[in-house]
């Protein structure tokens, strides 16, 4: 089972080079369950990095939060995809969701299946070793996708919930989903701009020696790819289209999400006692763009020049990857460094461009 997902991942997404990993900075999938074109920019980062965010939010009792902007990013998700919808009919819609449960099974789990009773429009999902909760038993992220994603399937308004998880001693995880209501106001102002692509296309700089991209990561042996798992020294790590970032930072409390995301870089650069050279090429290989560090009167700033760009992007406080590196340079400089000031703009020829400074 293993060997055959690594085969049909390598065959079906790498060969045909529908991962997009050989570009410092850059990440992107071409992958579409309906076949149709399309072009989704993805981040990579540690899983500890959302492990560490569904803690937080769930000990101030604030998950609803978290499974909302999820549940609006699955939904969004589906729509940028082009996956197909059983208004397709339930032949093109069967194809198109098993493909892409098979590539989900690619890096979030090692199984995913899905069986679905029609009558009731209930979907019962079944995974293992799947990201997140295995480790914290909450997995409100994937949940939350998931109740937006079945939304988007059905045309209705669904909800899902966690029966059963391996984090919390279960031999498998499952999930329900079904909707609850005809109602789909929730989702009438998501939309997929015609400037995504053309600007994340922009972002695309030209490869340099002094950055790693993912693929030369892979060859190199610092990452692994294994059973549905990619890690790096023993780190899992997930790829996700970057829209999620977006949607966590505009619906959760912006505070509890820099303070996890502090933790998860404090702990990761300890971890693998980074230098800041190691923590640049890292970032270079995470999609972000290609990072710029420098110091002015002993305050340092960060430029990710080609930073994955979405319509949220205007409103966005960038909490999450603001924190993240905020507490990976604490950890590297011995000092307590916090990325309380940004700005994005667009640069020369369409590149998006974001900078994180000390105050």
């Amino acid at each position: 089972m293993a060997r055959d997902l690594t085969l049909w991942f390598v065959m079906h997404v790498l060969a045909p080079r529908k991962e997009i990993i050989d570009i410092p900075g850059y990440l992107a999938t071409t992958f579409s369950g309906k076949g149709k074109g399309i072009y989704l920019r993805e981040v990579l980062f540690p899983e500890s990095l959302f492990v560490n965010i569904e803690n937080y939010f769930a000990e101030e009792n604030k998950l609803k939060e978290v499974y909302f902007a999820a549940k609006l990013f699955g939904y969004k998700h589906g729509l940028i995809s082009h996956l197909p919808t059983l208004k397709n009919g339930r032949k093109e819609f069967e194809i198109g969701y098993k493909m892409f449960n098979k590539y989900v099974s690619t890096i979030f789990a090692r199984r995913l299946d899905l069986e679905i009773d029609y009558s009731t429009e209930t979907f019962h999902y079944t995974g293992d070793n799947f990201i997140i909760c295995r480790k914290n038993g909450i997995g409100v992220i994937f949940t939350g996708g998931m109740a937006g994603l079945v939304s988007y399937y059905l045309s209705k308004n669904a909800e899902a919930k966690h029966v059963y998880c391996q984090g919390r001693g279960d031999k498998l995880c499952e999930w329900i989903s079904k909707p609850l209501s005809n109602d789909t106001s929730l989702f009438e102002k998501i939309s997929v701009s015609p400037d995504y692509i053309k600007i994340n296309k922009n972002s695309i700089t030209a490869k340099r020696a002094e950055y790693l991209s993912l693929k030369d990561a892979i060859n190199g042996r610092l990452f692994f790819y294994k059973e549905g798992t990619l890690s790096y020294k023993n780190e899992r790590h997930i790829i996700w289209e970057a829209n999620i970032f977006y949607f966590l930072d505009r619906y959760c409390n912006a505070k509890l999400l820099f303070e996890s995301a502090y933790n998860a870089g404090m702990g990761i650069a300890r971890k693998n006692n980074w230098s800041l050279e190691l923590f640049r090429l890292y970032l270079s290989l995470a999609g972000v763009g290609l990072p710029f560090f420098a110091e002015n009167n002993k305050k340092v700033y960060v430029y990710l020049k080609g930073y994955p760009w979405t319509e949220l992007a205007k409103d966005s406080t960038f909490a999450i990857w603001r924190g993240f590196i905020s507490g990976c340079l604490s950890a590297i400089l011995d000092r307590r460094v916090m990325f309380n000031a940004y700005s994005s703009s667009f640069g020369r020829e369409g590149v998006f461009e974001v900078v994180f400074k000390e105050q």
